[in-house]
């Protein structure tokens, strides 16, 4: 894959400051950061705006690791997705997993740290979330439409490609899928109860470091997934992670942060991500970072930023002509695989 983009995976994952022996284990845990900016850089210098989900085309289900043993095991998608809720925790550290059932439509939304959901990331993980609730069902579930927070890719042929049963929406209020929520009783291909329960008894020996993320980041998470909808104040965030509200002001005080300060950066996060790498009006951006006019929205971006939005936008979107990428480093290496090994099995890494 990287051969055919013209792209030097070891050049690329020094500039990302990744050593390759780093990625030897398939079971380490890497910092998100790095890995991130790592995809956007990747998608920006080869012009292949589809590459989180051709990355995802190199992973299969087994590199979810042991997780995987319990996924194939239980005996609906139903169960699975609260696997997946259950366990997120084995695969990565920024991202929520939310089900939400409503009369006969069910929604799963992928929440993204703010501060790394970019489109490539973005992109690699619904992929991934694709395929793992597809071959579990040995492709008798699919959600009805997949939604994208950012724009539509110009590479758009590509993800019609991977997902050619599902509507594609762009531009959406989330991250996720909307299905039928009959279809969450669709049977797995290969329930088996006692060897679910063996996976638990597995998966649940697999040491974890303790509270390996501080509470701000699950509290920014926790905004973000509030803040369309007008409910991320500090009684429905607390509600939300289960902590009374004094507890939540107290250990975030031992973080040195208040929830203010949580509210106004998850603010900044998703505003800059929504102008950079959606089409979305302005007004529409303000309602989406919680607030209820566009006016307001502007003034609060200015004392932030000390340019109005619109200005701003011009300047940072990918949608502006506002210059090339930076020159491609063209290499001649035959090892074609090498770029895709990087990014197999490690939890932090997706």
């Amino acid at each position: 894959m990287s051969h055919a983009l013209g792209m030097d995976p070891f050049e690329l994952l020094r500039r990302a400051g990744i050593h390759p022996t780093l990625l030897d284990d398939p079971e380490s845990r890497h910092a998100a950061g790095p890995v991130v900016e790592l995809l956007e850089v990747t998608a920006a210098q080869s012009g292949c705006d589809s590459f989180g989900t051709r990355l995802s085309e190199y992973r299969s289900f087994a590199n979810l690791g042991p997780l995987s043993l319990l996924l194939e095991h239980l005996p609906t998608i139903d169960d699975v997705i609260g696997a997946l809720v259950q366990y997120r925790r084995l695969m990565n550290d920024i991202i929520t997993l939310e089900c939400e059932q409503e009369n006969e439509v069910g929604i799963l939304r992928w929440v993204i740290d703010p501060e790394y959901a970019k489109p490539q990331i973005v992109d690699l993980v619904l992929a991934l979330g694709y395929r793992i609730l597809t071959e579990v069902s040995d492709r008798r579930w699919y959600p009805d439409a997949i939604h994208f927070s950012h724009a539509s890719p110009e590479d758009l042929d590509r993800l019609r490609n991977f997902y050619p049963s599902s509507r594609l929406e762009f531009d959406s209020e989330f991250n996720g899928y909307s299905f039928l929520t009959s279809s969450l009783a669709i049977p797995t291909s290969h329930p088996d109860a006692i060897m679910a329960g063996n996976a638990r008894r597995l998966l649940n020996l697999i040491a974890l470091p303790v509270e390996a993320e501080p509470l701000s980041n699950s509290v920014r998470r926790t905004i973000a997934l509030l803040l369309p909808i007008g409910k991320a104040a500090l009684s429905s965030v607390s509600t939300s992670l289960g902590l009374k509200h004094r507890t939540l002001q107290r250990r975030l005080d031992e973080e040195s942060t208040t929830f203010a300060t949580l509210l106004n950066e998850t603010r900044k996060d998703l505003s800059k991500q929504y102008l950079a790498n959606s089409t979305h009006p302005i007004g529409v951006i303000s309602q989406l970072v919680g607030y209820a006019s566009q006016s307001a929205f502007a003034a609060w971006f200015i004392s932030e930023f000390h340019i109005p939005p619109t200005a701003w936008r011009l300047a940072n979107s990918q949608f502006s002509t506002s210059g090339p990428a930076t020159e491609l480093d063209i290499y001649n290496s035959s090892n074609d695989n090498e770029f895709v090994k990087c990014f197999r099995g490690s939890p932090a890494d997706f």
